[in-house]
């Protein structure tokens, strides 16, 4: 059992070490090639992890609906779509 464990997290340990390395390769790719600078990662970081309602940190999928519009997820709560303005709203359970 603790061998199996330990794998499992050796596992993701490895996983995690590959997302770390891509992420640097495509911070400096979008550093490099376009100008973004930190201050506009960071803003968009901010952006993103608000798009749940709470700045934590983290991206949460279980708050989240598809846009019959525009195909993008937003939050369950929001009254039109982030992206492309689609009111979300429905007005009657019942069809109405």
């Amino acid at each position: 059992m603790a061998a199996n464990l330990e794998l499992e997290v050796g596992d993701i340990q490895g996983r995690i070490d590959t997302l770390v390395l891509a992420n640097q390769v495509m911070w400096e790719l979008l550093s490099e090639k376009l100008g973004v600078t930190e201050a506009e990662l960071i803003e968009k970081m901010g952006q993103i992890d608000l798009r749940d309602g709470k700045r934590d940190g983290k991206i949460s999928t279980g708050n989240l609906k598809e846009c019959p519009s525009c195909g993008h997820k937003v939050r369950k709560q929001r009254a039109n779509c982030y992206w492309c303005g689609k009111d979300l709203l429905v007005s009657s359970h019942f069809g109405g």
